[in-house]
């Protein structure tokens, strides 16, 4: 685990402005980092194209010593809020469609479309890959619809 001393200049590495200095200093040689679902990039290459973006990010370092040995990265552009909400306005509305045809579901659709959404974005939030997000939320969604059914049958 490193210092509070070695950490508080990391963060001022960083806020400072000089991010290749802060690889160079801070990152294990053989360090990663994983941006979202992408597979993570390996060593300490940085980007040399000079682009400048703005975002939003939350960085989540794994020390070893007093390196940073992975770190995983989660972030949204700051314009892709609106795009976000859309989505789920989107998918929502595709849940509802095609719940709304089983005459089971129809009455409590929309509901039913909200709950299997967002209930399922903790799982997709916490998987390592896209794969595992996959199986983890079409194992939910399946368990969830199962027990809809029931609950309709009974209800």
């Amino acid at each position: 685990m490193p210092s509070r001393e070695r950490v508080a200049a990391f963060i001022a590495s960083v806020v400072g402005g000089d991010h290749v200095g802060a690889i160079a200093a801070y990152y294990h040689e053989a360090a990663s980092m994983q941006e979202n679902l992408l597979e993570p990039r390996r060593g300490r290459a940085t980007s040399k194209d000079g682009t400048t973006r703005r975002l939003n990010e939350l960085a989540l370092p794994r020390w070893a010593g007093d390196r940073i040995a992975a770190e995983l990265l989660t972030y949204t552009h700051s314009m892709a809020g609106e795009i976000f909400a859309n989505l789920d306005l989107e998918m929502l509305d595709m849940f509802s469609a095609a719940m709304a045809d089983d005459p089971q579901f129809g009455p409590n659709a929309d509901q039913l479309a909200r709950a299997l959404y967002f209930g399922s974005a903790p799982l997709a939030s916490r998987s390592e890959s896209t794969a595992q997000m996959e199986q983890e939320v079409g194992a939910f969604a399946r368990a969830y619809l199962a027990g809809a059914r029931v609950l309709a049958k009974t209800g």
